[in-house]
């Protein structure tokens, strides 16, 4: 398929290339103005030439929302992660296709997605699961708008239902602390990967996929490179982090090197025993054959040692949040803690965290009166 690049300003392009024949043999282009450098221009032609060659360009008015979302879906599958085009595909299947399938493309109005995310809620679905809907819908039109398959987007005119803010759920020091003493105690293989969620705020995935080699213990430095993430029907899958903040360097005190050093003597001393039946992949917390542990065993390992102690019914991303919050009443800064999370920006930590900042404010009201008052 040819597609040809042309410069009209000093960071502006035209794009054009041959769509497929019609149905009557007449061959049509396409163009596009995009702004940016010349390799950008370059990509998002590369792009536009991928989506008509894989069926995206559909040339027909019968076109149903069916045929286009599972098209689109293929499409889109080599741009996303596994996981996320997994999600995808439960959308469509178990929400948009039951009540949109049958209508054709171009005949979607908003009235009919509006009833969906209204019927979505009478059956007990959560605002945020219609909000997740929308927003994917709201994506795979837009895709739709540029094709010329329907002249705007409906979902445009659609404003999902408002999420109300669940109160975060954290522990306190005092219980992190006997969370953690109750969790090396009695739990040898998981303890240690729960005692580093609470000193790093790491994610799950990114726990059971952390290898001996990204961890720097001369300088005491954690580099967070993968994570492991399950997909229903393909299993684990090793992938990068889930955004380039999420690829990050962690900071990590005296105590925690000195943790993770006996755990690997452990671990050493373990794999000696088992011999040649250990896997020896460098995961930094494994199974008892070598291999690295699975997520959903640690959090349901988590949620019994929790319960032992009666703590207040936190999950083990929850420890993400205990981190954070007791960061920043000690005062430290939001940008480090947005590093220290992999957040995209400083915004979405201050709004995660809104709930720390009234006691932050008093805190700055104090310390300003205390300087004038020197």
């Amino acid at each position: 398929m040819n597609g040809r690049l042309r410069k009209r300003g000093k960071r502006s392009w035209e794009l054009s290339f041959d769509l497929p024949k019609q149905a009557d043999g007449e061959r049509r282009r396409k163009w596009e103005n995009v702004k940016g450098t010349k390799a950008e221009a370059q990509q998002r032609l590369r792009e536009l030439i991928t989506d008509a060659e894989g069926g995206l360009v559909l040339n027909t008015t019968k076109t149903t929302v069916e045929t286009y979302l599972l098209r689109w879906l293929d499409s889109h599958a080599h741009r996303v992660r596994k996981r996320t085009i997994y999600e995808y595909r439960n959308y469509v299947k178990r929400y948009m296709l039951p009540a949109l399938g049958g209508t054709r493309l171009t005949q979607l109005e908003p009235a009919a997605i509006e009833q969906l995310y209204a019927s979505m809620l009478k059956v007990g679905l959560s605002a945020m699961t219609v909000r997740h809907t929308h927003r994917m819908l709201k994506k795979a039109l837009k895709q739709a708008v540029r094709w010329n398959l329907i002249p705007r987007n409906p979902a445009d005119m659609i404003d999902p239902p408002a999420v109300q803010r669940k109160e975060m759920l954290t522990l306190d020091s005092e219980q992190l602390r006997a969370l953690l003493a109750h969790a090396q105690a009695t739990s040898p293989m998981y303890g240690p990967a729960i005692y580093l969620a609470a000193h790093t705020g790491m994610r799950r995935g990114e726990l059971v996929g952390l290898k001996w080699t990204d961890i720097d213990s001369a300088n005491a430095i954690i580099a967070v490179s993968r994570e492991i993430v399950i997909v229903p029907g393909q299993g684990h899958l090793i992938t990068p982090p889930k955004s380039a903040q999420g690829r990050r360097s962690i900071a990590i005190p005296p105590v925690v090197v000195a943790e993770l050093k006996l755990h690997r003597a452990a671990q050493a001393e373990h794999r000696l025993r088992v011999g040649p039946a250990w896997a020896d992949e460098d995961w930094v917390f494994t199974r008892p054959d070598g291999r690295h542990l699975h997520a959903d065993e640690l959090t349901r390992v988590f949620k019994n040692l929790r319960e032992d102690l009666e703590l207040p019914p936190v999950r083990l991303h929850d420890l993400r949040h205990t981190h954070a919050t007791l960061m920043l009443k000690a005062g430290v800064h939001l940008k480090v803690v947005q590093e220290r999370l992999g957040h995209s920006t400083v915004a979405i930590t201050g709004d995660t965290y809104s709930h720390v900042t009234p006691g932050l404010q008093r805190s700055a009201a104090e310390s300003f009166e205390r300087v004038l008052s020197e």
